[in-house]
């Protein structure tokens, strides 16, 4: 004889049927301690990263040196899809709903050796770059855009990771390529930077990496919280606390204005300081060859008779050059303005072919060039010096 009972729960937290499992909200609130714990212990053991991961991470890392070292964009698409499940991230979060100093610690412990693996596969990658190209250009700069766009994505990715991950969905894995490749390839081009660049700016890339992940770490714990997942006793609401103060952090670190040094190189990210504009004398738009001197015929009685010289040779003017006085070097991108897309990455003392074209965005001089690599784009005018046959 069974027991009447008014509890309308399965016996098993997870064995919901797919229907009751998209109502994560109210089976929590209804759950019974047994389940709910039984739930916790699903999210710990799914958040943990096992050896597989490590496994993937290795091979997505060493497919992301050979994509470095090739210039390849097909062996870059193999190491996002090869990149392991984010775990430490849910894992992070998660650790305030459970709560577990213990499983903080391990998800941030293996987010850090995820991170610097990414970034040593970068460097090993520039190493071998140099070897045969020392100017060679940053490759797959894309992923260092700061536009709206990419912050879009990072949200957008991390909420359907909160919410698929609670599901138990199979699609976890879509979210997580998508934050992958806007937060741990940035990590490896910093990597990459060490090695190329004397004065690098990588410091500022790992603040766009940093600021990415800490805004899809908030909004995969804000998301838990809607779903029903909040911070449980002081423990949670101290580790969520950490996250949003980090989080603010990031943010003001990655948005706020940078004050305009004096003499100073551009910043390649997330924002170009520019120096004072050069007067355009300085840098003229056209470099025209020294007017040649004309023969003044001699007279003579027949005034028809005048030689004029049409064939007589001139001189062909040498294209203007012009030498990269930043630092930390330049950066060419597609359109004279800070939100088009970077082209290459010019070092200190590298030489440039000027075009001869300008154009004022906002209150700064663009200059057309064409980089040591070949490719035509637009620098500041401000770091440049004209190279003259002496120098």
């Amino acid at each position: 004889m069974s027991l009447p009972t008014s509890e309308t729960n399965p016996d098993s937290f997870l064995r919901l049927p797919s229907d009751q499992n998209r109502q994560i909200r109210q089976i929590i609130r209804g759950a019974g301690v047994r389940d709910l714990k039984q739930f916790l212990n699903d999210l710990r053991r799914r958040s943990t990263p096992q050896l597989g991961y490590f496994m993937e991470l290795v091979v997505s890392a060493g497919l992301l040196f050979a994509a470095i070292l090739l210039n390849s964009y097909l062996l870059l698409f193999l190491a996002v899809v090869f990149t392991p499940f984010l775990s430490p991230l849910p894992g992070i979060t998660s650790s305030a709903v459970i709560p577990s100093l213990s499983h903080l610690g391990r998800s941030i412990l293996t987010l850090f050796i995820t991170s610097a693996i990414y970034c040593l596969a970068g460097w090993l990658a520039g190493l071998a770059v140099k070897t045969s190209s020392p100017t060679s250009e940053m490759p797959f700069s894309f992923v260092l855009q700061a536009s709206w766009l990419e912050w879009a994505m990072v949200l957008f990715s991390a909420v359907l990771l909160a919410v698929w991950f609670a599901r138990r969905s199979e699609m976890t894995r879509l979210p997580s390529i998508v934050i992958s490749l806007l937060v741990m390839i940035p990590l490896a081009l910093a990597g990459w930077q060490l090695v190329f660049v004397a004065t690098p700016t990588w410091p500022e890339i790992l603040t766009l990496a940093f600021g990415r992940l800490l805004l899809a770490l908030l909004a995969l714990m804000a998301t838990f919280w809607v779903i029903g997942l909040a911070p449980r006793k002081a423990i949670g609401w101290v580790i969520a606390s950490l996250l949003v103060i980090m989080a603010v952090l990031a943010g003001y670190n990655v948005f706020s204005p940078q004050e305009q040094p004096a003499v100073d190189a551009i910043s390649v990210l997330p924002t170009e300081v520019f120096p004072p504009v050069k007067p355009t004398t300085n840098l003229p738009t056209h470099t025209l060859p020294a007017p040649s001197e004309t023969p003044t015929p001699f007279p003579s009685t027949t005034p028809t008779s005048t030689a004029v010289p049409t064939d007589a040779p001139t001189s062909t003017p040498a294209p203007s050059i012009a030498r990269i006085t930043a630092a930390n070097g330049l950066v060419m991108r597609a359109e004279a303005n800070t939100q088009s897309l970077i082209l290459a990455y010019i070092n200190y003392g590298d030489e440039v072919q000027l075009l001869g074209e300008q154009a004022t965005w906002g209150s700064f001089v663009w200059e057309k060039i064409i980089a040591p690599n070949g490719k035509t784009g637009w620098v500041p005018n401000g770091y440049l010096v004209i190279v003259t046959p002496e120098n």
